[in-house]
């Protein structure tokens, strides 16, 4: 996913990277359709869905973790929160990438960056 020097502008473009490429895949992503379609009657899947979520979520924190130990971001961010609102970001990129929303994905996006750019110590 992200290498272990990433700091907030990887995070942001890896976040493009996903975006454009939900303007290139015709599918969904099998994970999502499997979890919204086969979790509630197929206990493997609801926690293999779960496996993935908590590895996208440890990922973005220590990712967040470090950048915070590098002063890159500011002190007062809880990176585990900052994670799982990146992961609730991507479950929702799909989602509206599958469905053809590219406008509302650009105009999300751009209220995303900006966000992340709020929680920098530096500027990037």
């Amino acid at each position: 996913m992200l290498h272990e020097k990433a700091g907030l502008a990887e995070i942001e473009a890896y976040l493009a990277r996903f975006i454009a490429l939900q303007r290139e895949q015709k599918y969904g992503c099998f994970m999502q359709n499997a979890v919204l379609e086969k979790s509630l009657d197929d206990e493997g899947v609801l926690q293999e869905c779960q496996r993935l979520f908590c590895r996208l979520q440890t990922s973005f924190t220590q990712v967040l973790q470090d950048c915070q130990a590098r002063g890159e971001l500011l002190i007062h961010v809880q990176p585990h929160q900052v994670a799982a609102f990146l992961v609730l970001q991507l479950q929702g990129i799909r989602v509206l990438g599958k469905a053809g929303e590219y406008e509302l994905l650009d105009n999300g996006f751009a209220v995303l960056q900006g966000y992340l750019h709020t929680l920098s110590a530096k500027a990037f």
